[in-house]
């Protein structure tokens, strides 16, 4: 008998994510005397340093946060801006445009009377490449309570490991629920057809902006290779799925509805944090749940033997679960999703049903042998089709555009 052998594979730890650190002497960083500092922004991130609160990273407009900070003086308030080199500047543009999203640290802005909600103290150089390459949707680091938010927040506790120094771990999920989304069509009159291959185009419009905004770094970076490749997954849903209605073949291509549904999930969480949840996607590519568990296990005995309290080795080992969870299991994705757990459900049900054929699919087909093929019943299946792809396909590319200086300014629906 011929050996049934494994069919290749790619290596998800070959996707690089994080840049090399280099360790740098204390005595070796010095500061300009002239930087005022803020007193807000260093307690609160004291405070989150120490472990005693905790931190919230999600994605926020750019035009929300002003660069600098205010200082309290007679009844009032002066805006202290810190003057950026315009060499630091072109610096960060450059790791912006091979890859890398540093996160802008900020709080909510005391100045009522300001225009900005959020004043952004200690990363001004980067704020002002993010303004210069017009990348409208920042990652962000609230210190303070989520309120009035565009996207989920995630809080991140630090925990202290002794000589090892903090770990930056996940404590909970705030969720931001939307109730629209761009309007890519911009038309109720296509067919659904029409409307795929329309979103089809955009799709590839989009590939287009990111291979011209991406340039080639000193090392390899895969940031945007990441977002090019769900670009890629979705086309190959989308022009699926059309294929199969122009055949006539709508319930089965219902159900390549559910594969793109799943792609803007795990999408989503990448880029609501792009330098911290890739390691939890890459981990969980490659390991079980009940393996990951062991290891964690077997990390927090390491640590307590070293020293650790018994409880923080223990938060230690449950935020790593949750954060496994949350990258592997398409209910708890979920919570992440800004459509909402109840737009999930009304959708997630019927597409299982396309994909596993329950009775309820039995139902649709049950006149066939009778009457033939072409009456399977599809009720409202085409709508369906067209609204989930449109609704899934905006998601993912209004926020790469976003995140790309390439943002369209389309209605919602």
């Amino acid at each position: 008998m011929q050996s049934i052998e494994p069919i290749s594979s790619a290596d998800p730890l070959k996707v690089i994510r994080s840049l090399p650190l280099i360790d740098i002497p204390i005595n070796k960083i010095t500061t300009r005397d002239v930087i005022q500092t803020d007193p807000i922004f260093e307690s609160r991130y004291r405070a989150f340093l120490s472990g005693r609160t905790n931190v919230h990273y999600t994605r926020m407009p750019l035009s929300q946060i002003r660069r600098g900070f205010w200082r309290a003086h007679d009844g009032g308030f002066i805006l202290i801006e810190e003057e950026v080199e315009r060499r630091g500047i072109e610096e960060l543009k450059a790791l912006i445009s091979f890859g890398n999203r540093p996160a802008l640290f900020i709080y909510e802005n005391p100045n009522s009377d300001d225009s900005f909600s959020y004043v952004c103290t200690d990363d001004l150089p980067v704020h002002a490449a993010y303004e210069d390459l017009g990348i409208s949707v920042v990652p962000a680091v609230l210190m303070g309570k989520p309120r009035k938010l565009e996207e989920t927040a995630v809080a991140i506790r630090s925990i202290c490991r002794g000589p090892e120094g903090p770990i930056h771990l996940i404590e909970g999920v705030t969720p931001v629920e939307q109730s629209s989304f761009h309007d890519l069509l911009q038309s109720s009159d296509l067919s659904v057809s029409e409307s795929l291959a329309r979103l089809a185009s955009e799709i590839e419009l989009t590939k287009i902006d990111i291979r011209t905004f991406h340039k080639q770094g000193k090392e390899a970076y895969h940031y945007h290779h990441s977002l090019y490749s769900v670009l890629v997954r979705a086309k190959e849903q989308i022009d699926s799925i059309r294929l199969l209605i122009d055949d006539g073949k709508l319930l089965v291509a219902t159900s390549l509805l559910r594969p793109l549904h799943e792609l803007a999930l795990t999408f989503y969480i990448d880029w609501l944090m792009p330098t911290h949840m890739y390691q939890y996607l890459q981990i969980a590519s490659i390991m079980s749940l009940n393996e990951w568990e062991t290891a964690c296990e077997k990390d927090k005995k390491k640590h307590i033997s070293e020293g650790m309290s018994k409880s923080d080795a223990n938060r230690i080992k449950c935020a790593h679960i949750m954060a496994f969870r949350l990258c592997s299991i398409v209910a708890e994705k979920v919570r992440f999703f800004p459509f909402g757990e109840e737009y999930h459900r009304s959708i997630y049900s019927f597409l299982s049903d396309m994909v596993h054929h329950d009775f309820s699919m039995t139902a649709r087909y049950i006149d066939a042998l009778d009457h033939g093929d072409d009456v399977v019943f599809n009720g409202n299946v085409a709508h369906t089709i067209r609204h989930v792809a449109h609704a899934t396909v905006s998601a993912i590319l209004s926020r790469i555009r976003a995140d790309i200086g390439a943002e369209k300014q389309p209605m919602t629906a």
